[in-house]
Parts: structure tokens; sequence; C-alpha cells
């Protein structure tokens, strides 16, 4: 193979391109070799013969080993060295290196050494590839060992081998820097005498020149080899020879030029430091003049150059010569000589850079250089001559390091030199012009405080301005301030006195916010420099302060450890923690503090437990304002406030809360200005109490109760100031506040575990058996009382009822209402409480319906002054026994005579009195009579009954501003009277129902809208409760007596309770007109185009559209005012409801109707369909409306919408956007496409697009198939004996076919997926009997019914039918656009008198308009007009 065969005999030069055939042989040849290489080792490998006996060998065939020598003996294999294939060559080397291992391989190689010699020697190491380099390094390794002659055969006449050498690794590792370098030196030690660089000065020159070259080739991260080589050679070059002056002169002179002298930064690897601080150790041992010569030299280079990169490189690299201990004298008298030097020159003026150098010598080689006498005393003399001049310049921090250095290793002589020279470089700094570098000087010299401890005193003119410093810190970031203060701060009683410094911290912990970032970062800064000052600080009354604050701010790490250290239990200071955090409790305005707040407490808790110092009981008491009065006076700041009548909209106890509120007194009420610091207290009490229980109930029984009450007391407060909107929270806050009262409930059920009911009517008299028994006893005491205290007790004892009852079986409950009946002379709030918990047994006592009896008869026969006493607790207790629901009454509940005697007394009481002494009554009366009618609905119409209810709702209209609970009642009275008005004819009748209503019934209604105009926002639950009932009542007004004029200007308001009363009643009614507005609209239109027969007006299809289809302008001018993007309030909902009864305008409403409608859309209001997309866009763009979208049955009811209340505003907002973009592709298609194709973004393109096809597209084409589905199943105009119609839900398409004289028509109507943003594909199959021409005119006007005029595939497909069937009856199509009917379906009945073609009056419209003459368009007559086709 190697001998007969080439590149061109192995290939056939027709099929296999020269490189293919070239790369062919070179494969073969590799392989050839490689076997080779295998049977050489096989046949005269060591092991092999070692193993063969000599019998094997005599048997061994000469003709073999022959064959050997032959193939060996070719000149041309090791020409293949150096081929230009690497494989080839690699492979040939790998040959050499098998054939210098195998012993019997030397009658082999001897014959051809010279060939080898020449070949894999001189000419490989002149042209080797850069991938062969090492392969060819370790091949010369084992021929120079075995034939050391190789290098002398190997010489040219031109150049010897060892040039060839030294070339070849000037050249460099060539990415082989791990392995190629090794070996070099391995090469090198291999090489015979007379070459040997160790041994010839001239080839030693040579090759550290070519090593030298070779090392500026390699990588930074890879020399480190290449200069471990390269000083190897030199060390043994050393020690070989006696020239070692000059070899370490030029070895070091390469090493700090390449190496340490830097023209840019770069810092050198850490192996190379490794490598070369060795080497250099060595050198120092073995010529140490001449390394402290080259020394000397490189440090004056590099003052030369100012390069502070080289220094630094320097430093490394001496680094392990500066810490061996035989040279340490040695380097370090080098050093001191190196630095007097400098410090001589810098006598001659300053330079940065010198100074520098110093100072890095001096902290690089402190250990080295001290204790040095001499060297301490010229530091000494050079900072008192020098150091206040030079402290203000670029060289500040390198003199303070030396400063530091110097104070360190000071020669102390008993006095201090320092201190006049410190209190001159201050007042340098201090009066310094260089105003933006002066803070750091200041705080570089500053920083020097820790090594001149002990020598310096505090200077006055740097306290005085530290205190400076501080003033103008306010709103001032800047770094250099910052760290001026805080080492001002950290010199205290060094540079700054100890008074100046605290007033520093003092001034620090004043902030009317949370501390700054700067503040905590002086404090952080303090804690771990200089812990022991900063914890005396915060045992001064000013760093508890500050100290209690911080528990009140976000937590960080610095917060937290600075806590954590004053926290500790071996600092002692429970108590005053304990008085610190109370304080902030009790202080604390924001509900959102308090979670952190009790874990601080829990956290003080936990410390005083790992300690054992006292019991967890009595640290618990300790934070849980057991020792003061904070408790009480909270208390008595709500007791102290008036109750809110308001609170009888949730109809707690009753109107029990009506019995303690009256007249004003109850619409200005409030809960004080403690409220929030009140709940602030409750929740942090309850945490720890319900965290802690064990240790809670070991406290002193009077303690407990006094802790349980006040918590009881706070679930009721609380509730209600939640509920009147007094109290806010949000997030992990509100639920706290909302779940207080069932936590608190949970720890009171605990304790009544075993309480029974007769123990509960006991304890009324007698509590004094346990702490419920005590509870209950003191709370029946107090509610006793119509105060405020009274009322919040009724309702905590009616709680207590309530837990126990839930226990009770029925035959304990029933015993005992005759002595509670006996009790409830005794309170009459206490009453309302007990009656609170029998409401549910109202259908099963017998005891129960006496007591309703009774309190009806109370009410009967009451002059003027005893009903004033005693009425309105009687319609209390009434109202509370007759709360039943009507479908559960089977008898009356009330004997019929009896009640209508209380009617006639309570109305002839309250009717007859002008005085508003009886409000709550009148409020308790119109609680009382809806009842009533739901469980009386045959009520007699004697006595003036239902008249006097009339009367009693008229006089309620006229004091609604009195009072909220009175609105809401009189709302529910009429919500009530319309569900029963048609099963009580009684009723019906004094309203006159059937016939017009009387004055009295106008007059309420009239009444319920003003009531409805003057709505405003609710703020609260009442309110918003209020206006619910408000809208019930509204909804059953009868239409005919709706102004919806008034109801437009309501989508206005600033209300979005009032918008959706608004919304509803025009929701429900517009789509039912829209039927009636079509005919009308069909009629005015072809009454205005009968006018205009005779002549095209310009302004005809204006005309037509002013006469009908107009929105109301209130309507319009709502949807033009666009709100801000993400806005909640009621300005976004009017906005997006005005947006839904524009499309409910679309329900019902004819083809030509809805056109007039998108046509005042597009012209009157300045297109605001664009507005409204750009604004769902963003919320399509923010992902707002996928969630919602996510929810399939919002998309399938999405029609279905009627403004129901959402508990989310948020919610209701992103629906009704979801809403709103769904009919505005549903009914206005192709203005969302006009407005999507205008879109430039893509990021909204793609989301449009993304969200489309996902949620909304599938609906409407679902929903358009379903309606063709149904239209073919009827008694539809396209499904008859000539036209009939499939759909394909797969493909989402219609076919339609007409038949005429037995041959089909066919086309199809394809919707997209991004339907209607992309259009309608209107494709003719197949056309038969008409021209191409304008069987594309229908195909394009059906497909512009769907895509430009918004109207639906059935109206494309009938579109298409009447012109097909108009075609061949003859009626002659528009000469314009080809169709016989026009998009608006008229006929072509505009006709040229002069070449007889028809037209399209708007066809024509347009024509004269684009031409600019009134000419025809085809025979450019001057057009005269005619009437066409009827």
């Amino acid at each position: 193979m190697i001998k007969n065969e080439s590149a061109a005999s192995l290939s056939d030069e027709r099929y296999v391109s020269p490189d293919d055939s070239q790369a062919k042989y070179f494969r073969v040849l590799r392989c050839c070799i490689a076997i080779l290489t295998k049977l050489v080792d096989r046949r005269y490998g060591s092991s092999q013969l070692a193993e063969g006996s000599k019998a094997s060998k005599k048997s061994s065939s000469s003709d073999i080993t022959e064959k050997y020598s032959d193939i060996i003996g070719y000149s041309k294999l090791w020409k293949l060295a150096h081929a230009s294939d690497v494989s080839v060559s690699r492979a040939v080397l790998e040959l050499i290196s098998s054939l210098v291992k195998d012993k019997g391989a030397h009658e082999l190689v001897e014959p051809v050494l010279e060939d080898i010699a020449t070949n894999v020697v001189y000419k490989s190491l002149k042209s080797s590839e850069p991938l062969v380099a090492t392969s060819l390094l370790q091949a010369l390794i084992g021929l120079t060992r075995k034939y050391a002659n190789v290098w002398q055969l190997a010489n040219s006449k031109k150049s010897t081998s060892f040039s060839a050498l030294c070339k070849f690794v000037s050249q460099g590792s060539r990415r082989s820097s791990v392995y190629f370098w090794p070996s070099l030196l391995a090469l090198v030690t291999a090489l015979p005498t007379d070459i040997s660089p160790y041994s010839n000065s001239e080839n030693r020159d040579a090759l550290l020149k070519a090593v030298s070259e070779g090392v500026t080739k390699e990588t930074a991260l890879s020399n480190y080899h290449a200069w471990g080589a390269y000083l190897t050679i030199v060390e043994k070059s050393v020690v070989a020879q006696e020239d070692s002056h000059h070899i370490i002169e030029t070895a070091f002179t390469n090493l700090f030029n390449s190496v340490v002298i830097v023209t840019r930064p770069t810092r050198i690897s850490q192996e190379l430091v490794q490598v070369t601080s060795k080497k250099l150790v060595k050198f120092c041992s073995l010529d140490w003049d001449q390394v402290s010569r080259s020394l000397k030299a490189c440090i004056d280079e590099i003052v030369k150059r100012q390069s502070r990169e080289s220094l630094t490189n320097f430093t490394l690299i001496t680094s392990a010569t500066a810490s061996d201990t035989a040279l340490k004298q040695q380097f370090s008298e080098l050093l001191s000589s190196i630095i007097i030097a400098l410090l001589d020159k810098l006598e001659k003026g300053l330079n940065v850079f010198e100074v520098h150098l110093v100072s890095t010598l001096l902290v690089s080689y402190e250990k080295v250089l001290f204790p040095d006498s001499i060297l301490s005393q010229r530091l000494d003399s050079f900072l008192v001559d020098h150091l206040p001049s030079f402290i203000v310049s670029e060289a500040s921090s390198n003199l303070v390091a030396i400063l530091e250095i110097y104070a360190k290793h000071r020669v102390s002589n008993g006095n201090s030199s320092l201190q006049p020279v410190l209190e001159q470089s201050f007042t340098c700094i201090i009066k310094s012009s260089y105003e933006d570098r002066k803070l750091d000087y200041l705080a570089g010299l500053l920083k020097s405080f820790t090594s001149l401890k002990t020598i310096v005193a505090p200077i006055d003119a740097v306290s005085q301005y530290l205190r400076y410093l501080l003033h103008i810190s306010p709103g001032n970031d800047t770094d250099a301030l910052w760290t001026a203060i805080l080492y001002g701060i950290c010199s205290h009683g060094v540079f700054v006195s100890e008074e100046a410094a605290n007033d520093a911290l003092n001034y620090l912990t004043i902030t009317d916010g949370p501390p700054s970032r700067r503040t905590m970062q002086v404090f952080e800064r303090l804690l771990a420099d200089d812990n022991q000052y900063f914890a005396q600080f915060i045992s001064s009354p000013k760093g508890k302060q500050f100290v209690s604050y911080l528990w009140t701010i976000e937590q960080s790490s610095t917060v937290e450890k600075l806590l954590h250290s004053i926290e500790s239990p071996t600092t002692g200071n429970f108590e005053v923690l304990c008085e610190g955090l109370l304080e902030e409790v009790q202080h604390n305005r924001i509900m959102e503090n308090i979670p952190l707040l009790v874990e601080r407490g829990q956290r003080l808790l936990e410390s005083v437990q790992q300690t054992g110092a006292t019991s967890s009981a009595d640290s618990l008491k300790q934070l849980l304002f057991s020792e003061s009065d904070v408790i009480e006076k909270h208390l008595n700041s709500i007791f102290d406030a008036k109750v809110s009548s308001d609170l009888a909209v949730a109809d707690s106890l009753g109107g029990a809360v009506l019995l303690v509120s009256s007249g004003e007194e109850a619409e200005s009420a409030s809960f004080g200005v403690n409220i929030e610091q009140f709940a602030s207290t409750a929740v942090y009490v309850k945490s720890l109490v319900i965290e802690n229980k064990a240790d809670f109930l070991k406290l002193p029984a009077s303690t407990v109760q006094d802790i349980i009450l006040f918590l009881l007391y706070a679930s009721e407060v609380i509730s209600s100031a939640v509920f009147l909107g007094k109290l806010t929270a949000e997030g992990d806050d509100s639920a706290s506040l909302l779940d207080f009262g069932s936590e608190v409930s949970t720890l009171l059920s605990e304790e009544s575990t075993d309480f029974s009911v007769p123990q509960f009517v006991e304890a009324i008299s007698e509590g004094d058996r346990g702490l419920v028994s005590r509870l209950v006893n003191l709370l029946w005491s107090s509610s006793s009382e119509l105060t405020t205290k009274g009322y919040f007790s009724s309702r905590v004892l009616a709680n207590i009822f309530d837990l126990v009852l839930v226990k009770a079986a029925d035959s304990d409950v029933e015993p005992t209402i005759p002595k509670l009946r006996i009790l409830f002379k005794t309170s009459i709030l206490g009453t309302t409480a007990i009656l609170h918990g029998l409401q549910k047994y109202l259908l099963q006592f017998a005891a129960l319906g006496n007591l309703r009896n009774q309190f009806a008869s109370d009410l009967i026969g009451l002059n003027e002054k005893q009903f004033s006493q005693t009425g309105l607790k009687s319609l209390i207790y009434l109202n509370m026994l007759l709360d039943v629901p009507a479908n559960d009454v089977s008898t009356e509940l009330i004997p019929l005579n009896r009640l209508l005697m209380v009617l006639q007394s309570v109305f002839t009481r309250i009717n007859n009195t002008e005085t508003d002494s009886l409000l709550n009554s009148r409020i308790e009366l119109t609680k009382l009579v809806p009842k009533l009618m739901s469980l009386y609905p045959s009520l007699p119409t004697v006595f003036g009954i239902w008249k006097s209810c009339i009367q009693l709702l008229e006089q309620n209209f006229i004091d609604m501003s009195e009072s909220l609970a009175l609105r809401y009642f009189t709302f529910r009275f009429v919500v009530v009277a319309q569900k029963v008005i048609d099963s009580t004819p009684e009723l019906a009748e004094e309203f006159d129902y059937s016939g017009e209503p009387e004055e009295a019934y106008r007059f309420i209604y009239e009444e319920l809208f003003d009531q409805l105009y003057a709505a405003e926002a609710s703020t609260n639950q009442p309110d918003y409760l209020t206006i619910v009932q408000l809208q019930k009542a509204v909804l059953s007004v009868p239409t005919k007596l709706l102004d919806y004029n008034k109801l437009y200007g309501l989508l206005g308001t600033p209300s979005s309770d009032v918008q959706r009363i608004a919304f509803v009643l025009l929701h429900r009614q517009i789509p039912s007109l829209q039927e009636e507005k079509s005919i009308s609209f069909e009629l005015q239109k072809s009454s205005i185009s009968k006018q205009n027969e005779s002549e095209i007006d310009e302004d005809e299809d204006e005309e037509v559209e002013d006469a009908a289809g107009r929105f109301p302008p209130r309507l319009l001018k709502m949807v033009k005012n666009v709100p801000a993007v993400y806005e909640t309030d009621h300005s976004m909902t009017g906005y997006l409801w005005a947006w839904q009864l524009v499309y409910d305008h679309f329900q019902n409403s004819s083809y030509d109707l809805r056109r007039a409608y998108i046509g005042q859309l597009r012209r009157d209001a300045d297109n605001v369909v664009d507005l409204l997309l750009d604004l769902i866009s963003y919320y399509i763009v923010g992902n707002d409306l996928n969630k919602i979208a996510e929810k399939s049955k919002e998309l399938d009811n999405i029609d279905k919408y009627e403004g129901t209340l959402v508990e989310d505003i948020n919610d209701e907002v992103e629906l009704l956007l979801l809403r709103s973009y769904f009919v505005v592709l549903q009914y206005t298609g192709s203005l969302a496409k006009s407005w999507f194709l205008s879109v430039k973004k893509r990021s909204v393109i793609i989301a449009v697009e993304k969200f489309t096809e996902k949620y909304v597209s599938p609906v409407l084409i679902t929903r358009e198939l379903n309606t063709i589905e149904k239209s073919l199943d009827g008694n539809s105009s396209i499904n008859d004996e000539n036209m009939s119609a499939k759909i394909a839900r797969a493909t989402n398409e219609v076919k339609a076919y007409y038949t005429t004289d037995d041959q089909t028509m066919e086309i199809a109507i394809r919707m997209p997926p991004l339907y209607p943003l992309r259009d309608l594909q209107v494709e003719g199959i197949k056309r038969i009997g008409v021209r191409e021409k304008q069987w594309r005119a229908w195909l394009l006007a059906s497909q512009a019914i769907g895509t430009a005029q918004n109207g639906s595939i059935i109206d494309s497909l009938e579109l298409f039918k009447r012109n097909v069937s108009m075609h061949f009856e003859g009626i002659v199509e528009c000469a314009i656009c080809y169709s016989i009917l026009h998009e608006d379906h008229s006929l072509p009945n505009k006709t040229c008198t002069t070449c007889k073609n028809k037209f399209h009056a708007d066809c024509l419209y347009k024509w004269f308009k684009s031409a600019g003459s009134s000419s025809c368009p085809l025979c450019r007559a001057t057009f005269s007009f005619r009437h066409g086709i009827n």
C-alpha cells in the first residue's frame, strides 16, 4: 500500500473528486500504518520476547523479518511523518515510539536511522502541523534516548537539527501547553552532551530565546507551564555553567518585562504566581546579589512607568521570597533601602505614585519589615513633616495606610508626636477647598482610629465638624457624607469626643418615618465594628426608644441582627422591652404592624423561657396590659361614644340599637378617635392569649376574666366598626379582623363546655360558679342600662347564649322560658339578647307564642305618653318573635283580631304624631308591616290598615334624610309590597293597581327615583345594603312610569351601585324596543326614498340614517369619555355599562337598522369603538382577561349578563371588558377588523390574535353555525326548492347550492379561525349560466355583507340567492358593481337616458364623488335621471 498505491490509484477519478480521493488515500494510509504498529508491537515487543523460547526464535521465518525490514525501509514511509494530513503524521510518530521502545526492533531501525533522522527530526521540526507538536516531542524523546546520534544524522548542510528544534519551540505549544512544555523539558534533558544547552552556552542562549518567544504565544491562562519550563532551563543552566550573572539577569529581565511590567490592567494567574515565586526563591539562594539588582531594577521600572498593576504583580511574585526564613533578613534590608530611598525622593515634592508604592510595600511586607527602628524613625519624620501638607491630595488614602502601619510599629518615646500632626491634618481637610473630595479625605483619615487608640486624644475641630455633617445629612444620600459620619462615630474617644458621638447617635434616631437606608448602614457597621459601644447606646433611653421603634418597621437582616442582639436573655432587659412593646401596641394606628408586634412579644416570651428566670405565666402577664389601666381606657373610649343607628340595617339583636340611639345622634355616631388603637390592642392580646393559652389560664382568675371580657367586647366592637366602614384593612390583616370574633368564640366555647341553659338562667341572678357564670351575671347587669356599654354587653351576652344553646337539648330549653320571662323586666337590652337566641324555637314552643301575644297586647290602647315610653321596646320584641319564614307558618301567630287592634293602635300613635321622637318606632313599624304582608296575605282592609301603610310610606319618604335605617327598611317595604300586591286584593285596590295609579302610589315611585338620583357611592356595608334594596324597589316600578332619559344620566353618577340600577333598567328595556324600531326605520327609509326618487341627493344615505337609527345623545357622550387603564372606580363601570347598552340596540334589530347604528358610530362618535378596543387590548396584553375567559360558562352565557351584583369590583370590570370585546366582535366585526389592521405594536397583535382565537372566535363561530342550522331547520328563505345549504362544522364552512333547469351552482362561505378579525372567505365552486365578471361581483357582494357590513352568513346567502334569482328573472344588474342587489338590498333604479344602462343609487353617488362630475360612467353623457325598476 505504502509503496505502490497513490490517491489516483485508490479511486476512480470519474466518480470521485480529487479532494475526496486524497482524503480516502490518507485514511487508508493511517489504517495501514496503525496495523503495522500493532504488528511490530506483537512481534518485537518486550513481553513477547520474554515469553518466547529459543526454539520459537529459531523457528521464526527469516522471510517474515525481511518483509518487516522492507516495509520499514521504505523512504516514503518516513516522509509521511511530515505529511499534510495530521492523522497520518501522528500514526508515523506512534510507529517511531513503538519501534524505539521494542527491544527486538533494533535491527529494523538501524538501517533506516538516517532516513528517520532526516524526516522525523529535521523536517518534522521545521514543518510539523500544530496538532502533532506534542506527539512529535514524545517521539523525539524516545528516539533521542535510544539513538543519541540521530541529532547528528539529522543535521543538514544549511542548518543543524538543534536550530530546527529552537525554531519549533519558538512557535509555542500550539494550544497544548499542559503536555508540550513538560515534554520539551524531558527532551532537553535527553539531548546528547555535544548539543545540550546545559553544556553548550551557544545552544543555551538559542534555546532560552526560543522558549521566551514561545511563551509570548501562550494564553494568559496557560502561560505558567511555559514560564515553568523556561525558568527550569535557566535554573539548570545556572547550576551547570559559570556565567550565572548573565543568565539570571537575562532571565529576570524577560520575566519582569513580560509578566510584571504591564502596559494595561492585567492580573497574573495564581498558577503563574506559584511557579515564578518558587523559582525566585531558588534563584535568590543561588545568586542573591544578581537577584537583588534585578528586583531593584524592576522597582525602578515600575516607578518610571507608574503602573499600579505592575506593582501588584511584583508583590505577588515576591511573596514567597518575603516569607522564606533564610532570605527574610536580606529581603527586609533590600525593601527598607528601597522605601527609605523613596521617602528621600518625596522630601523634594509630592509624587502620588511614589506614596502609593511606599504604602503598598509597607502593607504587603509588614511582617518582613518590622520591627525596624531605622525605618520607623524615618517614617515618623516623614509623617511629621509632610502629613498635613500631603493629606489633601490624591495620595491621601496611601498616607493613611502609612500612618496606620507606623502607628502599629512605632517606637514609643513617652510622648506622641502625632497629636499636633493629626490636628493640623484634620484642620487642612476641613478647611480644604476641594469640596468634592473633602469628605473622602476626612473619612479616610477617620478610618485610622483603630490604630491610634490610646495614642491620640479627641480633637475639637473633628467633633464640631461631625455635628455639622449631621446637620446637613437630611436629604443628602452621598456615600462620602455617610461614610464620614459612620467613622466619625466609630472614632469616639480617639478623634471625636464621647459626647459628640452620643449626640450623633441620638440625632440619627430622631425620625418621622422609617430610618433611612443610610442610618441603618451606620448602625449595622457600628454593631459590627464596635459592639460594646453600641450595646452601651441601646441601654440609654434614646436607644431603647429607637429599638422599640425598629419593631414596627419592615424586617430586614440588619434590623433582625440588631434586635436579636438586644433581645438576648443575657441582657436582662425583659421588663424594659415589654414596656416599649406595649407602648407601641397601644399607639399603633396601622393594623398591618400588629402581626410583627405579636411576633416580637412571642419571641420575648420564648427568650425568657430559655433562661427560666421567671415563670412563663408571669412573663405573659406583663405582656397583656394586666398591670395597667390601658384596657379600661380603651373600653371607656368606645363606651363613651354614641352608637350608630345604621347598625339596625344588619338587624343585629333585632332593633336593639334603636333603644340607645335616636335622631341626629344616630347619624353622627362613631367609635371615637381610638378605634384603630383599640382594634390593634385587641388583636395583639387575642393573638398572645391563643398562642399561649396554657400559660394564660394559669393567671389569677380575675385577670383571666378581665382579659376574656375585653376580648368579647372587642369582638363585637370590631365587627361593628368593620360593618360601618370605620375600620378597614387589606389582605391578611382584613382576614385577621374578620376572624377575630370566631377565634374569641372558640376560646370561650372551650371554657363553657359543661355550661347548660339552666345554669345560664341561674347565672343571671347569681353569677359565682365559674368564669362563664361570672361573665353572664356581669353582662346582664351591664345590659340593664340603655347605653353604649349596655348595647354591646347585650350582644356579647347573646353570643354566649348562642354557644350554650348549640349544645342544649330542647327539653332543657323550654322549661327555662317562664323563668326568663320574669327576668325580662330587669333588662330591656338583655331581653333582646335572650330573644335573639330563642328565635330558632319560635314555632316549637307554645311559651314563645304566649310571649308573642303578650308583647302584641302591650301595644294595644297605649296613649301618646305610654307609647313613647314602651312602644319601641314592644315593637322590637314583637319583630323578633315574628321573624319566621312565611312558608313554615301553618296557623296564625297572633290572632287576627288582636293583630288588627295592634296595627290600629300603632298607626294611630305614629301617623298622628308630628314629633321626631317616634322616628325609631316608625323604623320598627316599617320593618314589621312587610313581615305581616307575608304572614297574613288576606289581611282585611279594616280600620284603614292599608291606607295607613301608604301614609307611613309617604311620611318615611319625607323623613328619608333623618336615618339610613329608615331608608333601608322603607325600600324593603316597597319590594315586599310589590311581591304580594297581586295576591292581596285589598292592597291592590288601595293602590288602584289595575288602572291609573293613585296620587300616593305615583308619589311613592317618584320618591324612589328621587332617592335614586340623589344616591351616592356606598362607603360602608349599610350604604351598600341600602342601595341594593333601592335597586330592588326601583326594578319593581311599572315601565310606564320610567323616565329613560334620566336613567341614561345616572350612568355618569360617581357611584357604581347607582350606575348598576340604571343599567339593569335600561338593559331590560332597550332590546325589546328594537323590533318595533326596525319597522319604523324601514317605513321612514321608504318614505325618504319616494321623496327623492326623481333625483339623487348627495346626502341621501345620511338623511336616511338621521331619520332613525340614532343612539341617545347621553349614551354616546358616555362612550366618548374613555377612562384610564386599570381604573376600577365608577368611571370605568359607567363607561363599560354604557357600551353594553350601545350594543343592546343591536339585539332584535334589522340589518338596515344595524347599518344605521354602525354609521352613527363611525360618523358621529369619533371612532369610539377603536378607543374601546385600545382599552381592552391593554388588559389582553396583560393577561388580565384570561382567567375569567377560562371559565367557559362566562363565555357560554355572555349574553345573559344582567348586571347582577359581583363581590369584587375588579372581577366585574374584567367581566364587562370581556363582554364588551365579545359584543364588539359579534355586532361590529368590521369595525373591530379595521382597528386590528391599524395596530402597530407586534406584541399587541400577537396577544389579541392568541386571545381571540382561543376564547372568542370559537364561540362566535359556533353561534353563527347554530343560527344557520336553526334557520335551515325552519322556514328559511335560503332553504327552498331552488336553494339549499349544508354546514361543515369541522371546517367552519357553509356550502350553498342553487338549482335551475337541472343545473346547480355552488358556493362556499368559510369562517377563518380568527373570525371576525379576518375576512370571510367566499368561494365560487361551480358557476352556471352567468359571466365570470358578474359571478365575481355576486361573490364579492356576498363577502362584503359579512366583512364590511357586519351582516351574518345568512344575510350573505340571502343576497346571493336574490342576485341569482333576479338574474334569471331577467332583471338587469348595476353597470358599476355588476350585482342586481346592492349591499343595502336596493335594486339598480337609476337609468341613464342616453345609453339606457341602470345603476344603484349608492354606486352612482360614489362614482360622481370620485369622478368630480355627474356624467354617465359608460357613455359620459350628462346624467339625466329617471326612476327605474320598482
